[in-house]
């Protein structure tokens, strides 16, 4: 049998939320379980990955009028950069949620950090409704 990885953020985030949920695997995801291959990651592909990022945001927001922006990245451009120039407008339905489920998270301008800890992975989270 192979089991599918199942990612707890996510998952909890589709639990507790009626909002639909974008997952960006972003420029670093492999090094999760390869992190021999940090050496191949270069700037131009963290900037690029940052763009397709902000294009599937905006995609996502056009064809719904609020969604969850997830990703394990921890790149600028793939996180903050990302949704930092985006059309929508930031709401605070995740936060309500991690409060509840007591995780530790950080609001630094657009966008939520989850902090290491507990068994979730650190994260970058952008709650949006389409203005």
């Amino acid at each position: 049998l192979r089991s599918e990885r199942v990612d707890e953020v996510s998952l909890m985030l589709n639990e507790e939320l009626d909002i639909p949920v974008m997952s960006y695997k972003g420029c670093l995801s492999s090094l999760e379980n390869k992190p021999w291959l940090l050496h191949t990651v270069s700037h131009s592909a963290a900037m690029e990955s940052g763009k397709k990022a902000f294009r599937l945001i905006e995609e996502f927001a056009d064809r719904f009028s609020e969604g969850i922006y997830y990703t394990d990245s921890m790149t600028y451009y793939e996180t903050v950069g990302a949704v930092s120039s985006c059309s929508c407008m930031e709401t605070d339905e995740v936060e309500a949620v991690l409060l509840s489920k007591r995780i530790e998270f950080s609001k630094k301008g657009k966008g939520i950090w989850l902090m290491p800890g507990l068994p979730l992975k650190p994260a970058f989270i952008f709650c949006f409704r389409r203005m």
